[in-house]
């Protein structure tokens, strides 16, 4: 669906603004997914559109673009815009948030769309500290309980906050409120239910959590939701490995992790598990196995993930970071002494090139700058454990050292 597919472009007030909004919606008629969407160009249409919505007040659509942008600014590592955009929201949607006006259906759901937006900036977010985490966890569930709309949502997200936290108690109360809540999503069945599955690998539940993971891949699912194969990827075998692995890595289960990479990641196609666009952490798994015929590309991302470091959110920076602290330890492990990148810090005779050791501590000193920073923030989170689970999966163990 394009953009702005919901508005009725006829009636708005201004002939400027119908002009902005038709310009989007006839741009993405083929395309409006917001991973590819070119940065510079939308987000310039959207702030183009915001204050002329706002001041026609056309609140839907005001509130409808903020979510493009905050949606925009998540895929693009921007979360600094997300929460400047946050404090906007909080005032202009005062009126509808303290009962003045009532919203209709359609603007409740956008409304709490863009808390959920919100919340993914804050909890990943060290100058998010604990204060106002838990101030913006209780406003998240007065209105969704307010509105009795999308409250799986916010129990969702809860269990993403208390799985980060590693706190099995608050997970335990969050799943049991998300299972009661969790029947009927008008969202991707399967995307809806993976935080579900990483408490299940927090709490050692392996049967379970392979069945899951499995009944997602072989679309054994209510047959209501099928329609979420025909829009989303996540259940494909690849990124549904690759999601499992990176959760066991960021719990902490090592000998989990081992088991599902013995088990399904490596048994996968070669060509399956190395794409043009992994994450960071997913090319550990293939430089774990000796892996390293994308090292160009994989280049070409750590010097991204470096220019995104400014505008990228705290945890991950952190990730991010740790994974390459061990990427570029395996690669010197596996013969090479240099690779190509320009990081001044590290080539004071600017000759393009870094020895990958000395590459390898300076993304350990970035990882625990992150870290550190982020576990002041957030009195539970635990970034030496963190570290350590880095350690022990990809620098220390093996398939043989941790089989079940």
């Amino acid at each position: 669906m394009a953009l702005y597919g919901m508005i009725d472009i006829d009636t708005l007030k201004s002939n400027k603004l119908a002009s902005l909004v038709r310009r989007a919606r006839e741009s993405t008629r083929e395309n409006a997914d917001m991973h590819t969407l070119n940065y510079s160009v939308f987000s310039g249409l959207f702030k183009k559109i915001l204050p002329l919505a706002k001041q026609a007040e056309e609140w839907y659509l005001y509130f409808y673009t903020m979510y493009y942008l905050m949606s925009l600014d998540k895929y693009n590592c921007n979360c600094r815009e997300i929460v400047k955009y946050a404090e906007l929201y909080y005032k202009d949607s005062q009126p509808y948030l303290e009962g003045v006006v009532t919203p209709d259906a359609k603007m409740c759901s956008i409304l709490i769309f863009i808390y959920d937006e919100i919340y993914y900036a804050y909890y990943w977010y060290a100058p998010i500290d604990d204060c106002k985490m838990e101030l913006f966890m209780q406003n998240y569930s007065k209105l969704v309980f307010k509105y009795n709309i999308d409250i799986d949502l916010y129990y969702i997200s809860e269990l993403y906050l208390a799985l980060l936290y590693r706190d099995t108690k608050r997970a335990e109360k969050a799943v049991k409120s998300f299972l009661k809540y969790s029947g009927n999503p008008n969202r991707c069945y399967v995307c809806n239910h993976f935080a579900y599955l990483f408490y299940l690998l927090h709490t050692d539940q392996k049967e379970q959590a392979e069945e899951l993971m499995l009944n997602f891949i072989h679309r054994n699912i209510p047959k209501r939701f099928h329609w979420c194969y025909r829009v989303c990827n996540a259940s494909e075998p690849q990124k549904m490995y690759s999601t499992v692995l990176t959760n066991c890595v960021h719990l902490g289960k090592i000998e989990l992790f081992w088991y599902f990479y013995d088990t399904y990641w490596v048994k996968l196609p070669r060509e399956a598990r190395w794409n043009k666009n992994p994450y960071t952490l997913e090319r550990l798994f293939n430089a774990l196995e000796g892996n390293f015929d994308g090292l160009e590309n994989d280049l070409e991302i750590t010097q991204l993930d470096l220019n995104n470091e400014p505008a990228a959110n705290t945890i991950e920076n952190t990730y991010n970071f740790l994974a390459w602290w061990c990427y570029f330890i395996l690669l010197h492990q596996k013969g090479v002494q240099k690779v190509k990148l320009s990081i001044p810090q590290l080539d004071s005779k600017n000759t393009g090139f870094v020895f990958t050791l000395a590459l390898s501590r300076y993304m350990e000193q970035k990882a625990d700058l992150y870290g550190k920073e982020f576990a002041r923030a957030r009195e539970k989170y635990d970034y030496n454990f963190e570290k350590m689970a880095y350690q022990s999966i990809f620098l220390e163990s093996t398939p043989q050292t941790h089989s079940l």
